[in-house]
């Protein structure tokens, strides 16, 4: 009540904000007469007077600014304000750039969009807004500073699309333009990264930020810096994919052989149900049949059966009461989610967890012929066990994933794309592979790693567009300080959102969406149909087939025509069935996308006529012929000769036919959205939502529910049923109730939250590995950038001693003469430095301090005297080749170790002890450890290695470091989650043989061998560690 009074008298905080930056809209518009007054020399000119000003301002070049780290708020600040002088002058000249290159003006509404993203925040603009135009204003003016600006896409379409889309603008103002691409050579990358302007998607910006901190000279990185970057469909990167890690792996040695076996044993086992899933599978029944008979009662079906009726509903009544009063009890006494006396294992759909019962675990080992399933051999069948109960349960094929020339691809769960590089972490994607009979990857290692949501927080300044922003603006707050402003739009919306229908059963909604879809088409209004799955698509389809209603079908089988059939779902009587959020970023023009359609038709016609021309080259004739551009026109086809009047005129008739195309759709009623279910996210379904009445089109919406999706049966709850029981439903017929509508808004704000509240608290998890990534990745750009080296390992030589010496004399409560024995056969055997420190005849005489300086000097010394005897420069390259190596293989080894730490760690709980503070404590501990390690081999090393080749080589982009995302289905630790398994890519040698310059002149135990103290298990986790 309080808010609704504070909104009715100040406004929301959106409104605020909109208010606040009028004022600069107003200047914006006043300079436009003045632009429109320069000839192209003088408005090109003004990016050179921009930069003047800027550099004027700051006294600087902004590259001298520190805009990161601990002092960099006055810096940034600085910068902020010399961009704000200048915004109103580089917005009015962007805007008039724009229409003299590709005839587009920015609204006023694109205008205040582009401040909201200048000013590091997320932008909601309706769909048909305009966002890629509106980018371009910010992307210009903080482009001025010369330290790059990002722009990120959710594919390589839309990345390429965008950039020679916009291209024009920025290459009339003297701004260089790049974009990366899937398998793009590293050389290419480098040039594109050096452009003031780079677009790109979320994957290669992650992967190339990895590969940067894995390669041996620094002129093998290709990024430059995070200064400015836009995200478009900010919501899908960093709400959807947020925690999805990019991973480059090596292979691991650990057999799949486990993942066959175990999936052998799955289909013997049987699903079980806990006392709470008892009850509440009792209660649905008594349910249905109650609602049944209700049924029979109101439609005259019981006549000379209605005393019997009655008594059974009186009946089922009391049931309900007592399996209601066990519920209640049994959750009072802890007992809903114990296993009941039969089962192997059970399932729970709304965590999309699955574990074996005690029943279960004794048939496991039984039929795997093992005494103890949690015994210390078998532990790691465990693992196995998990994913693939996982894999038979909760994900299905053709749903979660397909199945496609022998390989499994994930689905992605929001576009209906298939995501081909992508695999389920910690080993579920193999027990997949094997529930489908198919050839079993590899499990690898990871050997570099970063989650989405902690790459884009390394920018200086982040900002986001979308269509749909506010559902999600409390986590964009506290996850990455982002604030959400609504932009108003252009044109008044005219979309007519329709109420929900609700149907009992899956069968009457589809029924009944079939019906709706002929209708429709029959009056030749266009449909788009968003469903949530390949399933669901492909089952209305064969519906409509039976109808006789001509279709297209896009979904994860057919995405490489994703923008062809998303762009033309607009035309008169056409239906397109497609994944809800398929074909983001790709306008839906009614009457057909005449752009799109003109590209198609000129690359058949020149194929087809024996002509060629790159794609770019016929993007832009397209371009020249929509503008109506003559001169333009002319002067291109004389240097492009293989473009002639001819095509134009094409492209001129298929460009009256979309408008003709246009006015009948129009008439029909616009393009009808029909959603066939409900999704948990709400912006979801705006999105769909969204895709009609773009630019004050007419259109409409509504969505189609059963009480058999999803959403509803895992969340809506009981309420739900009684409910449509007591607006007396009857199979096959449909209702409309604001009561319903509230009850599903309800379920998914309950989902919304919860899925808020796990991606929070697994946000502190994450920040220990982003803390020590951090920590690890200065360092070795430190190493990758010094001349010399030396300062740092003289500073690794000072940190092993004093480590040692605490470690022999207990934290200094025990200096003794034993004390400075282990430190000398230590130097002597594991250091193999022999070192003459005297005889030890007076213990009491014995300082610490002092003989820790003395031991540091004699190190010193010796190391002098080894630099010497190989000369300063070769000294200086075998200590980079020796650092860098020795860190990648510890770091390697670490994230192992912190793997394994992520798998067991929610057993804590168990031991009534925090797994978020037994993580942090026990990551930290590893972590120090391995910076100790770090120090002794490195140091060891650097005494006794021998340089072979006597100078570096030249840089070379060679076996170019390739990753992939690792689709993180159920997070990490614990019930959501589990540790990250990869795909088959090989690790990473930016330099070809660097590896091996580095020698060691003793006989070492390999780190992968058998440790020699004849335990079993591989040096580096045996006898390995303590060095």
């Amino acid at each position: 009540m309080v808010q609704m009074v504070i909104r009715a008298l100040f406004g929301t905080k959106g409104e605020r904000d909109i208010k606040r930056i009028r004022p600069i809209i107003e200047r914006i518009n006043a300079l436009e007469p003045e632009m429109q007054a320069l000839d192209d020399a003088a408005l090109k000119g003004k990016t050179a007077e921009f930069k003047g000003r800027i550099r004027e301002m700051l006294g600087c070049d902004p590259k001298e600014l520190v805009l990161h780290g601990d002092y960099a708020l006055r810096d940034r600040r600085r910068l902020l304000d010399a961009l704000d002088m200048i915004l109103p002058e580089a917005f009015a000249v962007v805007r008039e750039t724009a229409w003299r290159t590709i005839k587009q003006r920015p609204y006023d509404v694109q205008l205040v969009g582009g401040i909201v993203l200048h000013q590091g925040k997320i932008a909601e603009m309706k769909t048909g807004e305009g966002k890629t135009l509106t980018s371009t204003l910010p992307v210009y003016l903080n482009a001025l500073t010369g330290l790059g600006v990002h722009v990120v896409t959710v594919n390589d379409y839309l990345a390429r699309r965008d950039a020679e889309w916009m291209s024009p603008i920025f290459h009339f103002l003297g701004m260089s333009v790049g974009f990366i691409l899937t398998n793009m050579d590293p050389r290419q990358r480098q040039h594109s990264y050096s452009c003031d302007i780079t677009y790109g998607t979320n994957n290669e910006f992650g992967f190339d930020y990895l590969r940067d901190n894995m390669v041996l000279h620094p002129d093998l990185r290709v990024q430059r810096g995070f200064y400015y970057c836009i995200v478009d469909e900010v919501d899908s990167i960093l709400i959807d994919e947020a925690r999805t890690p990019l991973i480059i792996s090596g292979a691991a040695e650990e057999s799949t052989k486990k993942y066959y076996e175990v999936q052998r044993i799955m289909p013997r086992l049987t699903r079980g149900f806990t006392h709470g899933q008892l009850i509440d599978r009792k209660l649905d029944a008594l349910t249905d049949e109650k609602t049944e008979l209700h049924t029979q009662l109101d439609a005259g079906e019981a006549v000379g059966r209605e005393d019997q009726i009655n008594a059974r509903l009186e009946e089922i009544k009391n049931e309900i009461r007592e399996l209601n009063r066990e519920k209640q009890m049994a959750a009072m006494n802890k007992k809903l989610n114990v296993p009941s006396d039969e089962g192997d294992y059970i399932v729970e759909e709304s965590d999309r967890a699955a574990w074996l019962t005690p029943n279960g675990v004794k048939k496991v080992e039984s039929l795997l012929g093992i005494d103890n399933l949690y015994g210390n051999t078998h532990m790691d069948l465990v693992h196995h066990i998990e994913q693939a109960l996982k894999a038979n349960t909760i994900f299905h094929v053709d749903v979660d994933y397909v199945v496609k020339d022998g390989e499994v691809l994930i689905v992605d769960e929001f576009t209906g794309r298939l995501m081909p590089g992508r695999r389920y972490s910690d080993g579920l994607h193999q027990a997949l592979e094997a529930k489908e009979g198919l050839t079993v990857a590899r499990e690898n290692q990871t050997l570099a790693t970063i989650t989405f949501q902690n790459y884009f927080r390394m920018y200086v300044k982040l900002s986001g567009m979308t269509g749909t922003a506010e559902t999600e603006a409390e986590e964009f707050g506290k996850i990455y300080s982002l604030d959400v402003v609504a932009i108003p739009t252009n044109r008044k919306i005219q979309r007519i959102d329709n109420p929900d229908r609700i149907y009992r059963t899956e069968n009457e909604k589809l029924n009944a969406i079939a019906e709706e879809i002929k209708r429709l088409h029959e009056q030749g209004q266009p449909v788009l149909v968003g469903t949530i799955s390949v399933e669901k698509s492909e089952r209305l389809s064969r519906l409509l087939k039976g109808r006789n209603v001509p279709h297209n079908v896009l979904n994860a089988k057919f995405h490489e025509l994703e923008a062809d059939i998303v762009s033309q779902a607009g035309q008169y009587g056409r239906v397109t069935i497609a994944t809800n959020m398929a074909g983001r970023g790709t306008d839906i023009i009614l009457g057909g996308n005449p752009e799109l359609q003109g590209r198609k038709l000129i690359e058949n016609t020149l194929k087809n006529t024996g002509r060629k021309a790159e794609t770019e080259e016929v993007n832009e004739f397209v371009r020249l012929v929509l503008l109506g551009n003559a001169p333009a026109l002319d002067a291109w086809c004389k240097e492009h000769t293989v473009f002639d009047e001819d095509l134009a005129n094409k492209v001129r008739t298929l460009h009256r036919e979309c408008r003709e195309n246009q006015k009948s759709v129009l008439e029909a009623g616009g393009l009808f959205i029909l959603g066939t279910e409900r999704h948990e996210a709400r912006r979801i379904d705006n999105q769909l939502r969204g895709r009609s009445g773009r630019q004050g089109d007419p259109g409409a919406s509504r969505f189609y529910i059963s009480m058999e999706d999803d959403l509803m049966r895992l969340f809506g709850g009981e309420r739900l049923k009684n409910i449509m029981q007591r607006l007396g439903m009857r199979e096959g017929e449909e209702i409309e109730h604001s009561l319903i509508s509230r009850a599903i808004a309800n379920a998914q704000k309950r989902v919304e939250t919860r899925n808020f509240e796990i991606r929070k608290h697994l946000l502190k998890y994450d920040e220990v590995m982003n803390e020590q990534r951090t920590y690890i990745y200065n360092l070795r750009n430190k190493v990758l950038d010094s001349e010399d080296s030396s300062s740092i390992v003289q500073e690794m030589i000072i940190r092993t001693v004093d480590a040692r010496i605490a470690e022999y004399s207990d934290d200094g409560r025990k200096f003794d003469s034993e004390t400075v024995e282990s430190i000398k056969r230590w130097l002597e055997g594991e250091m193999r430095i022999p070192v003459d420190i005297g005889p030890v005849e007076d213990i009491k005489a014995i300082n610490q301090e002092e003989f820790a300086n003395s031991l540091k000097k004699i190190l010193e010394t010796l190391y002098k005297a080894r630099e010497q005897s190989m000369g300063s420069a070769n000294m200086r390259t075998l200590e980079k080749l020796v650092l860098l190596n020795t860190l990648d293989n510890r770091w390697k080894d670490h994230l192992y170790e912190m793997d394994a730490l992520k798998e067991g760690i929610n057993w804590m709980s168990y031991a009534e002890k925090d797994p978020l503070v037994e993580y942090k404590l026990r990551g930290m501990g590893i972590f120090n450890e391995m910076l100790t390690s770090l120090d002794v081999e490195a140091v060891t090393l650097l005494y006794h290695a021998e340089l072979t080749a006597p100078q570096m080589p030249e840089p070379e982009f060679s076996q170019y470091a390739q990753g992939q995302a690792s689709h993180d289905e159920f997070g990490q630790f614990g019930a959501v989650g589990g540790g990250q398994s990869h795909g088959g890519q090989q690790s990473h040698q930016a330099f070809p043989g660097q590896r091996q310059q580095a020698v060691r002149n003793a006989n070492k135990v390999g780190r992968n061998d058998p440790c020699p103290c004849g335990s079993g298990k591989k040096y580096k986790h045996c006898h390995g560690t303590q060095g």
